[in-house]
């Protein structure tokens, strides 16, 4: 191109020519108007399929996308398997010939789901993400996933090879050899399912709005192909109780996640301050720090002032009325907090929605009254409802060596009433769990045990009504950076390197 003379000159050309465009970064250039084919071919004979694939395709051609933009797109028009509507097709009779081979019910268990598995990856087309949570899945499940060391097979080496060599020949899924040994595992379609929803998927994944969807769809367009093509019917009411958790899970985790950023509710919080609890002095309200996006603010953007407003209102909306007239005897909230005392306090305990109790129309009524009175103040005055608990053992593999009345997060008591804003109970449900330090405080009243009122001071976390807790929670997470040690060996090798290291830096 020297001959045209300086490249800036050429550039400028191609801008001013009316054919092309040319890219701000001045890497690619782009026809205005797509290449159409006018003129027929002389020959009528010429005019094949060929050629109309070909026109057509041009006259469809996305004139006006950036090269960068179709290489994003391309292929995510395609069907995937995984439509709302989607049903495998009919098996053949040499397909059905095939699996009743694959999944005679004389062959172990085992290589049977390894084989249906690498069979549902070939007739799906997996896009990243639901990639990641089906091999998550599988890995959760016990199977072993990872790519091929040598490659797919090729299409002569498959001449020789029936139905079920092939799909062993291509797996990149497999069911270690220890799994046969059904004393140390157990097939459990049901229990994997309740496992890796309520516990291992909120751990791993942060559910966001539409994921919990694709990954409860995913599981059950599985479960439905492993039904379609009979693939272990000796298993077939645990699969169908597996697709039910599936949808199950698609209503409460959405519902768990929102629950879980938003207790334990204002009054709770407000609670809390007053009464020198976990939210006392780490009030974040006109911090410099807050204007950060990345900084995540902990929930208690509440003054003391804002804290006073939404305790003494939700008392008077739900507290005996010899609380509200010990308030009323000292003159003021501020004067009446110094009296009430702390019974007790119990950390990191389990509890389970029994009964969620909405505000009715005269409670309703009375918090719109306060708003009006405190309008102007910046305080939210949302309405107050109640949740009866009951307790709820936390499942653990931690042993304790100590009496059963001494261990850690047991419950002298079965019953709890907490207060939390229509908010949050909106969300609830029954049978959530969800674990949490609370506290007991007697109310100014401490010979009167009735009156005294339990709270939520802080909230660990927050489960589905099916939470299970597995030994498959064992195996490590693949987590960046980190690197499993497998022996006592390579901790010594570890050790040493760190302790050689350290004597060369003392010389």
């Amino acid at each position: 191109m020297k001959k045209f003379g300086q490249k800036s000159k050429l550039i400028a050309a191609l801008r001013d020519c009316v054919y092309v465009n040319v890219s701000e970064d001045r890497k690619w250039i782009q026809r205005k108007r797509p290449f159409i084919i006018d003129d027929e071919p002389d020959d009528p004979d010429d005019v094949d399929d060929k050629w109309l694939k070909k026109r057509e395709k041009v006259k469809k051609s996305d004139i006006g996308t950036t090269p960068a933009v179709r290489t994003s797109l391309r292929g995510r028009s395609k069907a995937t398997g995984f439509e709302e509507f989607y049903t495998d097709s009919p098996v053949t009779p040499a397909e059905y010939a095939d699996e009743r081979t694959l999944y005679d019910e004389h062959n172990l268990f085992p290589y049977r789901i390894e084989a249906a598995i690498q069979r549902y990856r070939v007739k799906r087309k997996f896009h990243p993400e639901p990639a990641k949570i089906f091999s998550t899945f599988l890995r959760f499940g016990g199977i072993e996933s990872g790519p091929r060391l040598f490659g797919s097979i090729s299409q002569r080496e498959s001449e020789d090879m029936d139905a079920e060599q092939i799909a062993r020949a291509n797996a990149i899924d497999f069911v270690g050899d220890n799994k046969d040994d059904t004393d140390k595992w157990a097939v459990d379609f049901e229990g994997c399912a309740k496992g890796f929803f309520s516990s291992w998927l909120p751990s791993t994944f942060e559910l966001k709005p539409g994921f919990v969807k694709m990954a409860t769809d995913l599981l059950t367009n599985f479960y439905n192909y492993i039904l379609h093509h009979d693939v272990c019917p000796e298993y077939s009411n645990d699969i169908l109780t597996a697709r039910t958790i599936c949808q199950t899970a698609a209503e409460e985790l959405p519902k768990m996640a929102t629950v879980r950023e938003m207790l334990p509710g204002a009054f709770n919080i407000a609670m809390s301050i007053l009464t020198k609890g976990r939210y006392k002095g780490i009030n974040s309200l006109g911090q410099s720090w807050t204007n950060d996006s990345s900084w995540q603010a902990d929930g208690v953007d509440m003054s003391n002032e804002q804290a006073r407003v939404i305790l003494f209102t939700g008392l008077c909306a739900f507290a005996d009325e010899k609380v509200v007239d010990s308030i009323d005897n000292a003159g003021s909230i501020d004067n009446w907090l110094p009296q009430i005392s702390l019974v007790e306090e119990k950390t990191d305990l389990g509890f389970q929605v029994a009964e969620i109790c909405q505000p009715d129309q005269e409670l309703l009524d009375f918090y719109k009254e306060q708003q009006n009175v405190v309008k102007g103040r910046d305080v939210d005055l949302t309405p107050l409802g109640m949740v009866m608990c009951k307790s709820w053992s936390v499942p653990s593999f931690v042993e304790y060596d100590l009496p059963k009345d001494d261990k850690p997060n047991t419950h002298p008591q079965s019953d709890y009433t907490f207060y939390l804003p229509v908010t949050i109970l909106e969300n609830m449900f029954r049978g959530m769990k969800f674990t949490a330090t609370v506290r007991r405080l007697d109310m100014g009243l401490p010979d009167e045990p009735s009156k005294h009122m339990w709270y939520i001071d802080s909230v660990s976390d927050v489960y589905c009504s099916f939470y299970t807790y597995l030994l498959n929670e064992l195996v490590p997470k693949k987590t960046p950076g980190v690197k499993w040690l497998d022996n006592d060996r390579q901790v010594r090798e570890m050790e040493e390197g760190e302790r050689k290291a350290m004597m060369e830096g003392l010389q």
